[in-house]
């Protein structure tokens, strides 16, 4: 049995109060300096189920203890069963604890060293699942969790800044190995750091731009949504930006407009949860990507006239592997067409309602519908990494002689593949 394995045993026997849900102080020594950081197991760790692993840096001039209820956290933890860490920085020349990168202007401490530690120590005292390991930040500590995804990229999988961006000598030094997810949240009148960036760190666009190119996407596909402003009294709103790229990775940037050096949801914009979309995006994904691969969502569900067949999949859409589709509810016994596209394009047709974009068809099958309405077919996906993340839109189209137009469809579906 090895260390880990014997010390989660011997822990998951033990009742200790940490299954409480409390708050354990620890130690790691980087190069004969004794570095401190707090661990919250949640109140569902039994010692031997593997949980993710939220990093929550504090802010300059912050400390961990202070990070807990800034975040909020622990009750989250409680709720999602997921182990929190909160580092402690070290004092500059003028007593503010801040977290120091090894750039132009360092002060000599090692905090990659320390994180870099300080995991290997989490894996060894606690049941963890190290291949879900994401790190957040607040200002100063914001640039720290995109510098240890950066340097430490091997042991972070994803990260969601707040208020905070990438110091412009940190890309130099990446060491990137994975498809790696990035959640952005800034506001653009941060004057402390701003959106636009300095000589410091990079702009929030800017940031964007080079965590898609990593994930092979590219900002020019960025999608944008202004999202609910739940609180016309914040004096602010939020624009999402997001593009997806390989493996299913996201890059997402919420442009908190007219926001200022905030955590929103606890100060300042009140319009999102910024401790909650963390953990709601963060927790989607791995270091291969999105967990659980891509997704089929049902289009056009209950249309009217010759759409009277159901179409669907039990199947995972994964770039390069088959996928299958079935469907139910067509009349007549027919051989027909499964269309597939890249793009979508709603329009009447022949009595229905055509969802796949024709003049971007990627294939059409022949396939066979039985005398009691259902048919299958499966078929593989294009093996095209530039593909990951993007949607191909699915629909069966059925000759029957008792529709008014002699043609019968199923609904579409979008399946959106990863790699």
């Amino acid at each position: 049995m090895g260390l880990k394995r014997l010390c989660v045993v011997l822990l998951g026997l033990m009742p200790t109060s940490a299954a409480l849900g409390q708050v354990l102080e620890s130690t790691v020594d980087v190069d004969g300096v004794t570095r401190e950081y707090l661990v919250y197991l949640p109140t569902g760790y039994d010692g031997f189920t593997e949980l993710p692993v939220v990093v929550a840096y504090h802010g300059g001039s912050g400390t961990s203890y202070g990070m807990i209820p800034m975040t909020g956290f622990n009750p989250m933890a409680d709720a999602h069963d997921f182990v929190v860490v909160y580092p402690q920085g070290l004092p500059d020349d003028y007593g503010d604890n801040i977290w120091n990168s090894e750039g132009p202007f360092t002060n000599g401490v090692d905090d990659i060293g320390f994180t870099s530690r300080m995991l290997d120590a989490i894996d060894v005292d606690h049941a963890v699942d190290m291949g879900r390991v994401y790190a957040t930040g607040y200002s100063n500590g914001a640039n720290m969790a995109l510098e240890a995804a950066c340097i430490l990229n091997d042991q972070v999988t994803a990260a969601a800044p707040v208020a905070g961006s990438m110091w412009t000598w940190t890309e130099s030094r990446c060491e990137l190995t994975h498809p790696t997810s990035v959640l952005s949240i800034h506001g653009t009148f941060d004057f402390y750091n701003p959106a636009d960036g300095n000589i410091f760190s990079m702009g929030l666009k800017e940031l964007s731009a080079f965590w898609a190119a990593h994930n092979h996407a590219s900002v020019t596909d960025l999608v944008t949504e202004d999202l609910p402003d739940l609180d016309p009294t914040d004096g602010s709103t939020v624009t999402a930006h997001s593009v997806v790229g390989q493996g299913c990775a996201e890059v997402t940037y919420y442009e908190v407009v007219r926001g200022g050096h905030d955590w929103p949801g606890m100060w300042g914009n009140m319009d999102i949860d910024s401790s909650q979309e963390i953990w709601d995006f963060v927790s989607q994904f791995d270091m291969n990507g999105k967990i659980g691969g891509g997704s089929v969502e049902a289009i056009g569900v209950g249309a009217e006239g010759a759409n009277i067949a159901t179409l669907g999949s039990g199947s995972t859409p994964t770039l390069g592997a088959p996928l299958t589709v079935d469907w139910s509810g067509f009349e007549v016994a027919a051989t027909g067409t499964l269309y597939v596209s890249a793009a979508r394009a709603e329009q009447s047709l022949l009595g229905g309602t055509v969802y796949p974009d024709m003049s971007q068809l990627l294939m059409a099958a022949a396939v066979s519908t039985a005398a009691d309405g259902t048919g299958s077919h499966t078929f593989t996906l294009p093996d095209d990494p530039t593909l990951s993340g993007s949607s191909f839109y699915l629909q069966v189209a059925m000759p029957d002689a008792s529709q008014s137009e002699g043609w019968a469809f199923s609904n579409a579906v979008a399946a959106t593949a990863c790699h």
